[in-house]
């Protein structure tokens, strides 16, 4: 059996010097060994030219067997290898974010619009035309929730902490903690009108825009004074990597074969995948007894529930990965219609949201770089969105690893956690079970430095 070509250990190629060498015995067999196959000769010429050739034939018959591999292939190949099993590669996704525009009442955003983030070089377009309208005023002894926005003195506020509002006065100047009662606000800028605009990057990739960045007007319109996000943008991707493809396609297979519940999960979770959905976290409860569990869920029945994605959608994977005569239950209940047209009730949930707050306090060196605040505070909002799944309770203790990877921290002398502004405690912060902690640099307050 030749030691070249498909072998029981796999395809093993010949090498330029292989066919150099074969060719130099066969022409001394044939003209005998005194033969001249110098390099520099007719012979040792046409040697060289035929060995290259062969050698790239062999090469590319070495491409072709590795691209049958899933372990090897790429790109296309790659692509056309997952197909067999399903899988279909992440396409990139633009980053996201929510823009509150002021300035005079009326104004008209166009679609188009650029926004960037200053020194950045991070530009986010409008997706969609706005109109400036006027918010509400100002009341005294008002409670207001996080997230309102009030006109007061000719200017616009954000609720950064939830309260109720002194008995007069109200909001002034231009700050980002105006305390006003128990209430907190940031000034927005001056104007009597604003808009909360969706815009998306200009290109592809998890382009970050932090909470309070995205400042800078790129293409000016009249009558628009500022503009801010008040929340971080939600990061895009790029082209799902070889790795990352191969490693998800192996996942998916194995999940086939797990307990119901997880190959539930994987499921759902693929659809929303698939769909560029970025935001995005599934939990499965499965009762498979013939009683009613702890729970409240009915026998036989399963609940997904669901972060990201439309209704729709998410009702399609839930009744395409749970099985004949399981109960899909939960909050959210709609129709799905089969390849049949035959109609079918199914119901999924959503998680609570759960806004955590972080306040922490640093001792520094002068190692610590100019924006050190800034990247600690994507750091830890970063982190607690990467490691904390659906139920996970927030375990303050944890926090402390991400923060010293900022260079130039010596010391995290307080890290206190909460479910609002005030009061934060140095303890840990329990979840339900259809509880999801949510982090956002608008929510971390960093002190010491």
């Amino acid at each position: 059996m030749s030691s070249f070509g498909l072998t029981e250990t796999g395809f093993i190629p010949k090498t330029l010097e292989d066919i150099k060498g074969e060719f130099e015995q066969d022409f001394q067999g044939e003209f005998g060994t005194g033969v001249n196959l110098e390099p520099e000769s007719v012979n040792g010429q046409l040697i060289g030219i035929f060995s290259e050739r062969l050698a790239e034939l062999w090469e590319a018959l070495l491409d072709l067997y590795a691209s049958m591999d899933p372990d090897q292939a790429t790109g296309a190949a790659q692509d056309a290898i997952m197909a067999f099993t399903g899988t279909i590669r992440l396409t990139a996704k633009y980053s996201t974010a929510t823009v509150l525009a002021t300035g005079d009442t009326g104004t008209v955003l166009p679609t188009g619009r650029v926004f960037s983030v200053p020194g950045a070089g991070t530009r986010f377009d409008t997706l969609a035309p706005a109109t400036l309208a006027a918010p509400a005023a100002w009341a005294s002894s008002h409670a207001y929730a996080l997230g309102d926005i009030v006109s007061n003195g000719g200017r616009i506020f954000y609720a950064t902490a939830a309260g109720t509002s002194a008995g007069s006065g109200g909001p002034s100047g231009s700050g980002t903690a105006i305390v006003d009662g128990t209430v907190t606000w940031r000034s927005l800028g001056a104007g009597t009108g604003v808009a909360a605009v969706s815009v998306q990057a200009e290109q592809t990739g998890p382009w970050p825009a932090y909470a309070w960045s995205l400042t800078t007007v790129e293409t000016a319109v009249a009558g628009l004074n500022t503009v801010t996000n008040p929340l971080d943008a939600v990061l895009g991707a790029n082209v799902e990597s070889d790795a990352l493809a191969r490693v998800r396609r192996e996942v998916e297979l194995q999940s086939s074969g797990l307990a119901a519940a997880d190959a539930i999960r994987a499921h759902v979770l693929k659809v929303l995948e698939e769909a560029a959905v970025q935001d995005r976290a599934v939990a499965v409860f499965l009762n498979d007894e013939d009683t009613t569990d702890g729970d409240g869920h009915p026998p036989h029945s399963v609940e997904v529930v669901a972060r990201g994605g439309d209704d729709e959608l998410v009702r399609d994977a839930v009744f395409g990965a749970v099985a004949g005569g399981i109960q899909p239950v939960g909050t959210n209940s709609g129709t799905v219609t089969d390849s049949e047209g035959g109609t079918h009730t199914v119901a999924f949930s959503r998680p609570t949201e759960v806004p955590v707050y972080l306040d922490i306090v640093i001792a520094t060196d002068s190692t610590f770089p100019a924006d050190g605040i800034n990247l600690l505070k994507a750091t830890l909002a970063d982190w607690g969105d990467a490691n904390l799944n659906m139920g996970d309770d927030v375990i303050q203790s944890r926090l402390y690893a991400p923060a010293f990877t900022i260079s130039g921290i010596t010391d995290v002398t307080t890290l206190a956690v909460g479910l609002s502004a005030w009061p934060m405690l140095e303890d840990n912060l329990a979840m339900g079970l259809r509880d999801l902690a949510v982090f956002d640099t608008s929510r971390i307050r960093v002190n010491g430095v």
